[in-house]
């Protein structure tokens, strides 16, 4: 994750001066020295704090002001649903009816779904700066990315695939995602991830959805994506059921020997990253409610015995025990 241009900083020193605050203050809070060290999630607390000073959650981008407390109270939907897709169309549904139009979509195509922000018909201000503009709904998508990626207790970067903006250069949204292409200067806003993540489920989980846990989510999420591109393809064939180190390899057209080698020159390897991934789907079935014997039969245990004494070496739990905190762990 990578720090933010000076453009966006000049659009956060508009930002204070508008909600009446001063960056001493906050820069002692983030621990930072100047606007240069901000990163996408210090943007997000940032714009926390203005929203608050403001009494509008929608920073004066339209006539009518959003209370605080309005995307909480849209984080506390979204607990409820079933899936990914599900999650997405409530969020858009609350945020239409906040609005009172329809500018939040969900939209799924043969190899895609998207969540799509379009607001060419939306009431803004009449002086509101089209910059200042596409600073927030730039934003705005990063955070719409960190709340899926606190409900799946993952990172989802292997399956977004495509970003786009209607900000004409400069977008956070490249200096946030890395290496995920952004399309600058399109007809809306939108995040756009592979198909098979419309049907993941969402973990039953205790853990109730916050502005300051969809933080926490994406500081940790952005900040490894880092890690290079051949660990991350390793970690998407492995979400895909690839689990033999010798298919695996194929599918990336590698020897097993140079698969070995390059992960090694990463400080992993292919039975760590295994574990990791086998940890996460382990976790999200135990809270879907498989029996424990259908769990480890998926994951290709002998028997639940097995099952239990891996699951204790990767959490430091048995699952039932996992099962009693109900809390979703090594998100």
């Amino acid at each position: 994750m990578k720090s933010v241009s000076s453009r966006h900083g000049e659009m956060l020193e508009l930002m204070l001066a508008e909600a009446g605050l001063s960056w001493g203050p906050i820069a002692r809070e983030l621990e930072l020295d100047d606007f240069s060290e901000l990163n996408s999630v210090d943007y997000l607390r940032i714009l926390g704090r203005c929203a608050l000073a403001l009494r509008d959650e929608s920073f004066h981008l339209a006539s009518r002001r959003l209370l605080p407390g309005t995307n909480e109270f849209v984080l506390k939907n979204i607990g409820q649903s079933l899936s990914v897709k599900a999650a997405l169309q409530t969020i858009a549904n609350s945020y239409n009816i906040i609005h009172g139009g329809t500018y939040n979509r969900v939209e799924v195509g043969e190899r895609h779904i998207a969540y799509i922000i379009d607001d060419q018909q939306f009431p803004y201000s009449a002086q509101t700066r089209d910059d200042y503009i596409q600073f927030i709904l730039d934003n705005m998508l990063v955070f719409i990315h960190g709340v899926l990626s606190t409900l799946l207790c993952r990172s989802l970067q292997p399956y977004l695939f495509k970003l786009v903006s209607r900000s004409p250069s400069d977008s956070i949204l490249a200096s946030t995602f890395g290496e995920v292409p952004v399309r600058q200067g399109g007809a809306h806003y939108g995040l756009y991830y592979h198909l098979a993540l419309q049907d993941l489920p969402i973990p039953e989980s205790v853990v109730m959805l916050s502005a300051e846990l969809v933080y926490q989510t994406l500081h940790k999420h952005l900040s490894s994506q880092t890690q290079p591109k051949l660990v991350v393809r390793v970690l998407e064939l492995l979400h895909q059921g690839i689990h033999r180190q010798e298919e695996l390899a194929a599918r990336m057209n590698l020897s097993v020997a140079t698969l070995k080698r390059k992960l090694a020159a990463h400080h992993t390897s292919f039975r760590q990253l295994r574990e990791q991934s086998l940890n996460q789907r382990a976790q999200q079935q135990l809270l879907q409610g498989l029996a424990m014997d259908d769990v480890a039969l998926n994951l290709g245990f002998s028997d639940a015995r097995s099952f239990t004494r891996a699951f204790k070496g990767w959490n430091g739990l048995t699952p039932a025990a996992f099962l009693q905190s109900r809390t979703p762990l090594a998100c």
